[in-house]
């Protein structure tokens, strides 16, 4: 089954334009992705990766301005979920209340190891040491 083949959908999902059909496939692909469990982690660490939930304040004017651009795109993808899928948002959110994004450390991490890798990355946007 191809990207684009969702057979599943009536002749005036057919009939809409290429752009309808992308949004259609986009909001079925979120509401997949959200369905699971794994799918909500996934997205949990793209908001926590991207600082959402953190102040962007660098003392440093540049570090500062790729904190806040990394920080809206989080935002923007947040905004998506939000409105897309908001009974999915709410589960996602309380799966992580607790600051544990692997749920219950399934992968021996504990939280631990991504929350290092989050806070090296938002501390040393280049990478480099």
């Amino acid at each position: 089954m191809g990207d684009r083949d969702h057979g599943k959908h009536s002749a005036g999902f057919l009939m809409a334009t290429e752009r309808e059909r992308d949004r259609i496939i986009e909001r079925d692909d979120l509401k997949w992705l959200m369905e699971h469990k794994q799918g909500r982690r996934v997205v949990w660490r793209l908001l926590e990766k991207s600082g959402v939930l953190q102040s962007s304040y660098r003392m440093d004017a540049h570090s500062m301005a790729f904190a806040e651009g990394q920080r809206n795109y989080g935002l923007t993808i947040w905004d998506w979920v939000w409105h897309e899928q908001p009974d999915q948002f709410l589960h996602m959110m309380k799966e992580n209340a607790h600051g544990n994004s692997t749920d219950s450390g399934n992968d021996g991490n504990h939280g631990s190891g991504d929350r290092y890798a989050s806070d090296h990355y938002h501390d040393n946007p280049g990478g480099t040491d």
